[in-house]
Formats: C-alpha cells, structure tokens, sequence
C-alpha cells in the first residue's frame, strides 16, 4: 500500500513538471518581442515556426 502511494506521487510529480514546463513554452511563445535578445533561450521548434510567421 506504501509502495502505491509513492508511485503515485512520483506519478504527479512527473506531470507536474510536465505542466510546469509546457506552461513555461507558452510564456515564451508570448513574449515574442524579446526574441532577439533571448534566442538562445527558444527551442529550434519555436524559432523555425517564428520565422515562418514573420515571413508571410
């Protein structure tokens, strides 16, 4: 019983980093206007779907 309980927790905790890092994705993605200054920062996902957009 234990054991489950401490699976489960782990379980949450997964998720919750999870959440904690798409959320993280979605303040970058709104904070377009640094983008210059925190390029280093976006993943190459992120950049190739910018430029995309700036050049339409």
């Amino acid at each position: 019983e234990k054991k489950r309980e401490d699976e489960r927790t782990r379980e949450q905790t997964k998720l919750e980093q999870i959440l904690a890092r798409q959320r993280q994705k979605i303040d970058e993605s709104e904070n377009v206007c640094s983008i210059s200054s925190n390029e280093s920062a976006y993943s190459n996902e992120f950049e190739f779907v910018y430029h995309r957009i700036r050049q339409r």
